[in-house]
């Protein structure tokens, strides 16, 4: 039997093809994490990490960032009672 999460977590990439600079908070490349409940699909974290003009690109470092900060946010709103 598969073991259930308590929760889901999602992370995309942000670049000038797919969204606006508005979205990216006025980065050229972000990356945003989203953690959700399995059931009811409600977000109860998000975390954004942005590449600054004069970083390296790098999707990895960026979703791991992302990732973390989400997972803090949602814990802290977890604890919160949010």
């Amino acid at each position: 039997m598969a073991k259930k999460h308590p929760f889901v977590l999602t992370h995309f990439h942000l670049h000038p093809h797919n969204s606006s600079k508005k979205q990216r908070h006025g980065s050229k490349y972000a990356t945003m994490a989203v953690v959700k409940e399995p059931v009811t699909g409600v977000v109860i974290g998000t975390g954004l990490a942005r590449c600054n003009s004069n970083d390296e690109i790098d999707k990895h470092f960026g979703a791991v960032l992302a990732r973390e900060r989400a997972l803090e946010n949602a814990l802290a709103n977890v604890l919160a009672g949010v």
